[in-house]
């Protein structure tokens, strides 16, 4: 790079892959043109946006700089959401932080946007989980639909979100239970622990999906140790409902089908974890009780399902406080951010730790004694050495560098 200032009309050169946003301190929504004008050829085109640089479009690799970072190569990396980052260094003091960490922190999760879609990295491509946040809700101005009021356009817009919101909703305190349940946890842990090699190797994205070997690996030798990684996470896969795990500790639910047809690569899945539904378009669709009472008759398989019994009590249609589900939905998201900011910024919390509840209170929308109470319940359900989970494994996705 050259010592040009970005303040001077002199011109400034940047690496290829250089985090322009954070070079010029722009916010993480901005958009970044090529100027045109007075290039031979492109004179009467408009400036155009540079999609490479919206994390929409980009592909979601890490700088060169980055990439070598102790934190960044060759491992998981989970990064946290700008405006929750910009609140904790505002509540607690942006000068009890590394700077090297700041920097990191602020280019790597400006690139995974609001995370409703990627939560941070592996070997420095981004991870793909739409779980860990709620999709915000497009807008649309009545200025783009003619005959119809905003109200009228914001209730639509309501409306047909809401079932996709039911099952985020409940997907969301699924994942809260099972990140807070021991047992869950200590069988997770112990099988990324036996097949950490192979975790290194290959990763965990692919696990459960119905990938042909010869996509994976390029020789025999190679597709048979995949298939064995592979199959050693099917039966946790089965008892846990999910099909598939995102990276350490991003866990992926089954969620329910309705689009009239059921990809094959869930098949198994869905037989064994569930079932399979099946109503032609020849026959009436049955009323609401007669519906619901074959549902639940045939969910009732014979597999021992004692390790789910508090979540299916949560679920249950018997269970008239269905309010249950939000404290789940809210232990997900604080544990998540919980973990990364003690793991990588413990020292800048010390005698801070009030205004670090602040800071998630705001973020997380509620209240800072309700975020103090979800932390003792969150102790409670894990133990008192829960943030230490993972440390000094191969596989730490929070920021802590393997020993």
């Amino acid at each position: 790079m050259s010592n040009a200032s970005p303040n001077t009309d002199d011109p400034l050169v940047v690496a290829p892959d250089a985090d322009l946003r954070a070079l010029f301190n722009l916010p993480a929504n901005a958009e970044i043109y090529f100027d045109t004008s007075g290039v031979t050829g492109l004179e009467s085109e408009p400036n155009e946006p540079i999609l490479a640089l919206d994390p929409r479009f980009n592909n979601m690799t890490a700088s060169s700089t980055h990439l070598r970072h102790a934190l960044v190569q060759d491992r998981y990396f989970y990064t946290l959401p700008a405006e929750l980052w910009s609140r904790v260094k505002e509540a607690v003091g942006s000068d009890r932080f590394d700077p090297g960490l700041v920097r990191l922190e602020e280019s790597l999760g400006r690139m995974c946007g609001d995370h409703s879609s990627s939560p941070g990295f592996w070997r420095g491509q981004g991870l793909a989980f739409p779980n860990l946040r709620v999709l915000p809700l497009p807008t649309i101005s009545a200025a783009e639909i003619p005959n119809l009021n905003q109200a009228a356009i914001d209730l639509a817009l309501r409306n047909a979100r809401q079932p996709l919101n039911n099952i985020a909703r409940v997907t969301r305190a699924y994942l809260g239970w099972l990140l807070t349940n021991r047992t869950f946890l200590d069988e997770h842990d112990a099988l990324l622990n036996h097949w950490q090699l192979d975790v290194a190797r290959w990763g965990t994205t692919s696990l459960g999906q119905s990938i042909p070997p010869h996509e994976v690996a390029d020789n025999e030798t190679a597709r048979s140790e995949w298939s064995t990684f592979n199959g050693a996470f099917e039966p946790f896969f089965h008892r846990w409902r999910l099909r598939g795990l995102a990276g350490p500790y991003l866990p992926i639910p089954l969620q329910p089908s309705m689009a009239g047809q059921v990809p094959l690569s869930t098949l198994q899945q869905l037989v064994r974890a569930g079932g399979i539904f099946s109503i032609p378009d020849t026959f009436p669709i049955p009323s609401r009780d007669e519906l619901r009472n074959l549902l639940v008759n045939a969910l009732r398989n014979a597999d021992s399902t004692e390790h789910l019994a508090e979540w299916k009590q949560a679920i249950s249609s018997d269970n008239t406080a269905r309010h249950t589900l939000a404290p789940f939905e809210r232990y997900w998201e604080l544990q998540h951010y919980w973990r990364i900011l003690h793991h990588r910024h413990a020292a800048a919390f010390r005698r801070r730790m009030s205004h670090l509840k602040k800071a998630l209170a705001k973020f997380l929308t509620t209240s800072e004694r309700r975020i103090h109470l979800d932390l003792i319940e969150l102790r409670k359900r894990l133990g008192s050495d829960w943030l230490e989970r993972s440390i000094g494994t191969t596989w730490e996705p929070f920021g802590q560098p393997s020993t």
